[in-house]
């Protein structure tokens, strides 16, 4: 499980700086290969430039681009110490069909990473320093109010795992599905819910399982909970 923490600044209308912590907790007992391990831990940092350069008021639909170069202490998966570095790279796209009531939205996501995890090589007898490797996500949503406070709706998530920094070769692929709610708290308090679960992957390791649960998660449950100042 991992927690972001962040605060987030408008430069102007079209430009936001956000700056955050990461924080992860692992609960893992009689796993092959991996190390049991129980607790919470500070994971690193981040930091976002957003750039919107077109408004969905203004032009019909919205778009935007977001840098975001963050660095982490321990492996999501297995929760090993390893230093890494990534940059995110994010286009997001949103569309407003019936005004106020039904709302669109699709993401895509290119994420390079660089693994400080001095891993022994078997085949060279060396001590591997760098890990590469990159991330590809495609993101479809629908949203509708159910009230003026309340809307629900459901997504569709493709993850794709690669090895070297510029998708050079397929690891594994994921497709998730599930249901969103969003919902206003307070004039100035909203909260994010969104579970989904995998319903289609591949590893490259295990070609003849319908799942990869080798590069992700069978379930996933994410809360974002915002609050202005």
């Amino acid at each position: 499980m991992q927690n972001k923490s962040e605060v987030e600044f408008g430069v102007t209308d079209n430009v936001l700086v956000e700056f955050g912590l990461f924080g992860s907790y692992h609960r893992i007992q009689d796993v092959p290969d991996f190390d049991d391990r129980n607790g919470a831990r500070f994971d690193g940092a981040f930091a976002e430039l957003k750039y919107r350069f077109l408004d969905r008021d203004v032009h019909g639909f919205g778009m935007a681009f977001s840098v975001e170069p963050e660095w982490h202490r321990y492996s999501e998966l297995t929760g090993r110490f390893e230093n890494s570095y990534a940059v995110e790279l994010k286009l997001l796209v949103d569309k407003e069909l019936i005004p106020g009531t039904l709302f669109v939205a699709g993401n895509l996501v290119y994420e390079p990473e660089a693994v400080l995890a001095k891993e022994f090589d078997p085949d060279t007898g060396q001590f591997t320093k760098w890990e590469r490797e990159s991330n590809f996500q495609a993101l479809g949503a629908i949203s509708g109010a159910v009230t003026p406070n309340l809307f629900v709706g459901a997504e569709v998530r493709y993850l794709a795992k690669y090895e070297g920094n510029f998708l050079n070769h397929l690891e594994g692929r994921a497709l998730y599905v599930g249901p969103t709610l969003y919902a206003r708290l307070s004039p100035k308090s909203t909260i994010t819910l969104a579970y989904s679960w995998q319903v289609a992957g591949k590893a490259t390791e295990e070609p003849d399982q319908k799942l990869d649960l080798l590069n992700f998660e069978r379930q996933q449950f994410r809360v974002r909970w915002v609050s202005e100042l």
